[in-house]
């Protein structure tokens, strides 16, 4: 303050140090926004890296059961089933109490159902015939116990001989005959937000699984 000539007068400060730390302060939110980026990024590269790694392991794991039923059906001389809950996400294999046939539909028809195959040229069984699998016995430790999908990846849909349109809810089955025959079978595996996907295409005369990086539907 300077009282010179009767009057006041106040000088500003253009320190240094007031120019400082109004930098620092701009600086503070720079690096806050840009740590926020940054984090944000890793978050959504993590939970990718999740979903990636946990679908991989299930893909793996459902293409050996495949390969499996289909060879130990034809080895068997038994029909077997790989279930699959698609409100528990759960799945496990079953085996036939004798050989079956299933009765493929026309895209207008209602889903066809599994039948008891009698001697070749005699009528066959035409109603449900759910009671015809159970458990089935002395399966690899590894096939044992019901699968259960991990936190990441979840069943989607399923195509299967059943009918024109996929399985998205209740049950759906997969069928492995003695004749070294598998039933044709699309499975779509997917994210919890429905965004990334991987589908596993299963062939019927050799049993082996082809993944996609891709939903799949029927051709």
């Amino acid at each position: 303050m300077d009282r010179r000539g009767g009057r006041r007068r106040i000088k500003t400060s253009n320190s240094p140090r007031s120019n400082s730390a109004a930098g620092f302060t701009l600086l503070e939110v720079v690096v806050a926004v840009t740590l926020g980026i940054l984090l944000t990024g890793i978050a959504v590269t993590s939970v990718r890296a999740r979903f990636e790694a946990q679908a991989r392991r299930t893909a793996n794991h459902l293409t050996a059961t495949f390969r499996y039923l289909y060879t130990r059906a034809a080895t068997e001389a038994r029909t077997y089933r790989l279930a699959i809950d698609l409100e528990k996400q759960t799945y496990w294999i079953e085996r036939g109490s004798g050989t079956a046939l299933i009765e493929t539909a026309p895209a207008s028809a209602p889903p066809s159902r599994l039948t008891n195959q009698a001697d070749e040229g005699e009528s066959y069984d035409r109603a449900p015939a759910e009671g015809a699998f159970g458990p089935a016995p002395n399966l690899p430790r590894a096939l044992a116990q019901p699968g259960v999908m991990p936190s990441k990846v979840r069943f989607q849909e399923i195509y299967t001989s059943a009918g024109p349109e996929p399985v998205t809810t209740g049950m759906a089955y997969i069928h492995f005959f003695p004749q070294g025959y598998a039933e044709p079978a699309i499975v779509n595996l997917t994210d919890l937000e429905g965004t990334r996907f991987i589908a596993l295409e299963v062939n019927p005369l050799t049993g082996f699984t082809r993944v996609y990086r891709e939903h799949r539907g029927r051709k």
